[in-house]
């Protein structure tokens, strides 16, 4: 049973990582207008953007729960 939890663990976290590098390329690669006003300053893309703050979250859920299992 634990050795299916820490394979279960493994392909979630390799699963997250390549989400997260493929979404990050995705979003070097759009081109477009981007929408200027002024001196309006732009909030960070990374950290507004919720499918990062789904993986940020996600990531840090594994990890603790492999410490959490590894301490037991």
């Amino acid at each position: 049973m634990y050795k299916l939890t820490l394979v279960l663990i493994v392909l979630v976290v390799i699963t997250l990582l390549i989400g997260a590098f493929m979404t990050y390329r995705l979003g070097n690669n759009q081109k477009g207008e981007y929408d200027n006003q002024g001196n309006a300053r732009a909030k960070s893309s990374y950290f507004s953007n919720p499918i990062f703050l789904v993986y940020i979250v996600a990531t840090a859920l594994a990890i603790g729960y492999v410490i959490y299992f590894t301490l037991l």
